[in-house]
């Protein structure tokens, strides 16, 4: 048996560190805003903070809750993120441009083939559909047993219950579960089940 030196074993445990305050969130979140004296809570994502001018940018990491939220587009010690095109398999709401209309429902297939351009507008379409709102999608064929990167949501409940419309996870915590629940989990629900092929199908667990 080979044995690491103390020297191997902290540079070992200073990478894993170094790799863990890099990892940007790869979900939405919030953080506050102030023009001419008004504070405004505005919705963005790493991704979407990536596409701006590296002045922008610079700008935006003053605020701890996005460089905390960002590291890899703060912090110079850090290498340049790297974004997921895997689409989000099923229907995800979002808000209507018309505040009457409020929440609706869309799929990326929909998003594809109705206007991207505009609908690519709405962050949480370009959050659900990357490989359709992003140009550096373009040209990448997407493997079929990549997990979709960020939080969704399932319907546990049945038709018409409004108790427990939807619920929020992540392919991530899926596969923190016993195997009998992940069994049951993808077994019973599509969004899962296709949204976390490395958890739900064997062939893809395997690679």
């Amino acid at each position: 048996m080979k044995f690491l030196g103390v020297a191997a074993i902290l540079a070992i445990v200073a990478t894993v560190s170094f790799a863990e305050d890099c990892e940007n969130n790869d979900n939405v979140f919030t953080y506050i805003s102030q023009k001419e004296g008004q504070k405004k809570v505005k919705s963005t994502t790493c991704r979407e903070l990536y596409q701006l001018s590296s002045e922008d940018q610079e700008l935006k990491c003053t605020k701890s809750k996005i460089s905390n939220n960002c590291p890899s587009l703060c912090d110079a010690d850090c290498d340049d993120p790297e974004f997921s095109c895997v689409n989000f398999v099923g229907k995800f709401s979002y808000e209507a441009f018309d505040p009457e209309k409020g929440a609706l429902k869309i799929t990326c297939d929909k998003a594809a083939n109705k206007k991207p351009e505009t609908k690519c507008k709405k962050l949480e379409i370009a959050t659900n559909c990357p490989g359709v709102c992003y140009n550096s999608c373009e040209n990448i064929d997407t493997d079929p047993c990549l997990n979709f990167a960020t939080e969704f949501s399932y319907n546990p409940g049945k038709k018409g219950d409004t108790e427990n419309e939807e619920k929020i996870t992540t392919c991530e915590k899926i596969a923190s579960k016993s195997d009998n629940k992940i069994k049951k989990l993808c077994k019973k629900f599509t969004e899962i089940r296709k949204n976390c092929p490395v958890v739900c199908d064997k062939s893809c667990a395997a690679e």
